[in-house]
């Protein structure tokens, strides 16, 4: 990922994310929960471009990339 993504792309990670860890910070407060998922999508870009600037061209077999095709199921506006 070597581009700043969208505020809309990013929103929509952000609920994929929600909607992945549900259970798991369904305890949280409202404000907490965004903290803490902001915090994974940053951790993830962050983790990103570190990978895309080392040199795995001879190390990676691309062809076990797994592919995710999602849909998001809720907007970032609506409540739990």
């Amino acid at each position: 990922m070597n581009k700043i993504i969208s505020s809309e792309e990013k929103k929509e990670i952000t609920c994929k994310l929600a909607i992945a860890f549900q259970e798991e910070i369904r305890s949280l407060s409202k404000e907490y929960q965004e903290m803490l998922l902001d915090d994974l999508v940053t951790a993830f870009q962050n983790r990103i471009a570190v990978f895309n600037r080392l040199d795995f061209e001879d190390q990676v077999d691309y062809n076990d990339n797994i592919e995710f095709q999602c849909k998001p199921v809720i907007t970032h506006s609506e409540e739990q």
